[in-house]
């Protein structure tokens, strides 16, 4: 993900690409000086190649309704980052959204709409296939549900 969205994304691939080590090291001391250094690429806005804007970037998008970067960042993001990372260590079908039928109709229900764009980003396909509902809508109770995919419960 860091790659997609990184400044440096081109230095690094490159540099991955190399398989000796000793090219490597020569590589990076030939690029070093294009290299965009993490205090000046940090205040920017998690940008793609083309400079749009990234379609990953979830919790940036819904920290910033403008799309616009706030005095705080990048660490603005941090406590709902945080969050989605215990919900995946604790059970993978909490990062899943509960399905309340009508609610989940209701146009402006923002908190529902953050978690289900979330979801459909951070749930790839191969992970849905083993999920209850194979979906990234969660239809039954997380204590009903098989204790296999939980990190805690095993």
């Amino acid at each position: 993900i860091f790659l997609r969205a990184g400044i440096n994304k081109v230095f690094f691939a490159n540099y991955q690409s190399i398989k000796n080590r000793a090219a490597q090291i020569k590589y990076y001391r030939k690029h070093k000086p294009f290299i965009e250094p993490r205090k000046k690429c940090c205040y920017k806005r998690p940008v793609d190649e083309n400079g749009d804007l990234y379609e990953g970037a979830v919790l940036w998008k819904h920290q910033h309704p403008d799309r616009e970067c706030c005095d705080k960042c990048p660490t603005c993001t941090s406590f709902a980052a945080l969050s989605m990372l215990y919900k995946l260590c604790a059970h993978p079908c909490l990062l899943q959204v509960e399905h309340h039928g009508e609610l989940t109709k209701k146009k402006g229900n923002v908190p529902w709409q953050k978690r289900r764009d979330f979801a459909e980003v951070a749930l790839p396909s191969t992970l849905l296939s083993r999920m209850p509902g194979g979906s990234i809508f969660r239809y039954i109770n997380i204590n009903n549900d098989d204790i296999a995919l939980s990190g805690k419960m095993k």
